[in-house]
């Protein structure tokens, strides 16, 4: 993939990369999911899961990834596909949660449970994922502590990917 393209596809912020951890040293992956279905693109997603994928270590991946789909504001439909495209994508999943709005478990009925098969989502609430997360390491946008900054994240990145390429 060439750098345009990859900026390009980072720039639509379809997942992110923050740089956290969760406890057992797995990285953790955002993916934002749009308020309008019209821009739900899963080609987008995937092509930017594969190019995050490659960011981290081989034994912080071999810890298993820790995915964050926040959908507190998509329509509930998008939420299958993605997890369908995510999983395709990555892997060796950990953690799979599906951030789902407070009001969402009073319209609802889904089980909610911790699955017993890796990789399953647990729908939760952005305020219960402090229950399997450090508050540091999450981003600001799903109410943890750390400061993401998107835009830097990519400015960052384009300068190790020229020193790499040199």
């Amino acid at each position: 993939m060439g750098s345009s393209e990859w900026e390009e596809l980072l720039e639509r912020r379809l997942a992110l990369l923050p740089g956290s951890r969760d406890p057992g040293g797995g990285p953790l992956l955002v993916v934002p999911l749009s308020p309008d279905p019209a821009n739900h693109d899963l080609g987008g997603i995937s092509a930017t899961l594969k190019y995050l994928k490659t960011i981290p270590s081989s034994s912080c991946r071999d810890r298993g990834w820790v995915v964050v789909v926040d959908a507190r504001n998509c329509p509930y439909r998008l939420v299958k596909p993605t997890v369908s495209t995510v999983r395709a994508a990555l892997g060796n999943i950990r953690y799979l949660f599906i951030v789902r709005p407070e009001g969402f478990w009073e319209k609802q009925r889904v089980d909610c449970r911790k699955s017993q098969v890796d990789s399953q989502p647990i729908y939760i609430s952005s305020t219960k994922l402090f229950r399997y997360l450090e508050v540091t390491q999450l981003p600001d946008s799903l109410g943890g502590t750390l400061k993401y900054n998107h835009e830097s994240w990519i400015r960052r990145r384009k300068v190790i990917k020229n020193k790499n390429n040199n």
